[in-house]
């Protein structure tokens, strides 16, 4: 059985600073109709209208496929919320919840230690759910302008 795609609830004030962050972005209007860019990089997201996340490793010249871990997918929002100039995204992501312990990636803030960087085991959130099963996270990637 596959598992299930990851879906944000995308609220109403939000919707204006999607419908501000879509344009021409090529490619993936082809895999996601109305969907908006979060990060161009090597692993390329891009926020579905119905709050899914869709992912390419384009590094590895990967297939599209939909995000179905809570951590990538937020993983994603965060680094949209900061590539695309738009914190709003932000207001997606989950509370922590009571059990919830600090990323050992990045000590609970998020970002790398030392670096800066996204951290990708927690998905930029600071922590990880006690049920969730540990990640080994590839190289985080750097915003620009970080």
């Amino acid at each position: 059985m596959a598992a299930r795609a990851y879906r944000f609830a995308i609220f109403d004030e939000l919707r204006p600073v999607l419908a501000r962050m879509q344009g021409p972005i090529g490619e993936w209007d082809d895999v996601v109709p109305g969907g908006v860019m979060l990060w161009p990089g090597m692993l390329v997201g891009v926020l579905a209208p119905d709050g899914r996340v869709f992912a390419c490793d384009t590094f590895s010249d990967g297939p599209w496929y939909e995000v179905t871990a809570e951590h990538e997918a937020c993983f994603l929002i965060v680094l949209g919320a900061e590539y695309r100039a738009a914190p709003e995204l932000l207001g997606l992501l989950p509370l922590r919840p009571a059990g919830a312990t600090n990323c050992a990636g990045c000590g609970g803030t998020g970002h790398e230690r030392g670096t800066g960087w996204v951290c990708f085991g927690c998905g930029s959130l600071g922590w990880v759910r006690v049920e969730a099963e540990s990640v080994t996270a590839p190289a985080p990637v750097r915003p620009p302008g970080r």
